[in-house]
């Protein structure tokens, strides 16, 4: 079985997520949110692609679940990253970027979370 994701590419991810979001240079924190969800967004999207075509070969209701209830933590994740985005936006004070910040850490882990279900359940067959 080919494996899509080496042994710890998920907190490698992670921490690449945790650069983009807190390395903006001189790029505003629109476009710093905006790169940081971008690419984890494909991430994920690429990491449930993959672990769908392994899913339909070796079906685990178990694992199943457990993906499904990660992913759905994940997409509320991104959704109150994107509503402190929005509220950001319209009001760019500190505390706005500070919950946008919180907001966009807690995507990315989220994000790592999913990776590392489907990355642990294709290793375990």
């Amino acid at each position: 079985m080919k494996r899509y994701f080496k042994q710890g590419q998920a907190f490698a991810v992670g921490m690449m997520c945790a650069f983009l979001l807190l390395s903006g240079g001189c790029a505003t924190g629109e476009l710093i949110g905006y790169r940081a969800t971008g690419t984890v967004t494909a991430t994920v999207n690429q990491a449930m692609q993959a672990w769908a075509d392994w899913e339909v070969q070796y079906p685990d209701p178990d694992v199943k679940a457990r993906v499904t209830e990660m992913y759905g933590r994940y997409q509320e994740a991104a959704l109150a990253a994107r509503a402190a985005a929005i509220a950001y936006k319209k009001a760019p004070t500190d505390t706005a970027w500070q919950k946008l910040e919180a907001a966009l850490g807690a995507v990315s882990a989220a994000a790592a979370e999913v990776i590392g279900e489907t990355t642990r359940s294709k290793g375990s067959e």
